[in-house]
């Protein structure tokens, strides 16, 4: 099975919510942060041309008020056309800044250091379900000189571990 790799680019908006003491979640327009430190795992599918992506995708987060920094990774499968089916993996950091009180929006940039690519990502943390959904492109590389070959729209969903 052929492998190529990929970058995933969405930004997450309200990715952290607010608490007092980093424990749970603040009342409205609370100054303290969530904590969202730690491991998130979830999926992603999408579609483009004729082409379907599904992968796990995990994140590894430290937090400094509202600063998160840590590591993403994802691996799974391409399907279309010409290929059949393709193994697609991908890792690297992500930084991202966050707002105060609950359900506040983040921006994040994930990078792919193997073929110096980052991109945006967007989307939202529920303070009442613990669960980030984020909506952007997951671009799937070529591994030998790092060209985006295929861009997939998509929603990712990701709970605490």
């Amino acid at each position: 099975m052929r492998h190529y790799g990929f970058v995933v680019t969405f930004t997450v908006l309200g990715l952290v919510a607010g608490c007092s003491d980093g424990t749970g979640p603040a009342g409205p327009g609370s100054t303290s942060f969530d904590d969202l430190s730690g491991t998130w795992a979830g999926e992603v599918t999408g579609t483009s041309q004729d082409f379907t992506l599904e992968a796990a995708f995990f994140l590894t987060a430290a937090q400094e008020e509202g600063q998160l920094s840590g590591t993403w990774a994802s691996a799974g499968t391409v399907t279309g056309p010409g290929i059949g089916t393709a193994g697609v993996e991908g890792a690297g950091t992500f930084t991202a800044t966050v707002e105060r009180g609950n359900d506040p929006a983040v921006s994040a940039t994930f990078v792919r250091p193997d073929c110096n690519y980052s991109t945006q990502f967007a989307g939202t943390y529920s303070t009442a379900n613990g669960r980030m959904t984020m909506s952007g492109n997951f671009d799937v590389m070529d591994p030998g000189d790092c060209s985006v070959l295929l861009t997939f729209p998509t929603t990712v969903v990701v709970d605490r571990q």
